[in-house]
């Protein structure tokens, strides 16, 4: 899975390349990223959670190439802060879930220096 860390050092990283190491990630974690509403209420599947995560995991790797500069919602500043009070907090029921996985993803696909803009490296 190297080959997801050098994609993302030579800036063509795609959603394609990070779904499967989410979705290895989420089984071996047991994690169940089922989609609620505010009453507890199944409204989506485990593979839209996986695919909702993904994306979120794209939008961090866009900001810190700045291919999308724009700031990114509390949830994902709080991740890149590496604040989990914050983190927590601010996360759907998804994202409460899938805090294990964005740990280790970025320690283990991303450069060292993932939270620092491109820019400011």
């Amino acid at each position: 899975m190297e080959e997801a860390t050098d994609r993302w050092n030579e800036n063509t990283l795609e959603v394609e390349d990070i779904m499967p190491i989410v979705t290895r990630l989420a089984k071996q974690e047991r994690i169940d990223l089922t989609i609620t509403d505010s009453e507890d209420v199944i409204t989506k599947f485990h593979e839209e959670g996986l695919e909702h995560v993904t994306k979120l995991i794209h939008r961090v790797y866009r900001w810190s190439q700045e291919i999308h500069p724009h700031r990114m919602g509390s949830f994902l500043t709080a991740v890149v802060e590496n604040n989990l009070d914050e983190a927590v907090g601010k996360a759907d029921s998804v994202n409460v879930c899938a805090l294990p996985i964005y740990v280790k993803y970025f320690y283990n696909y991303a450069p060292m220096r993932w939270r620092t803009q491109k820019s400011h490296r």
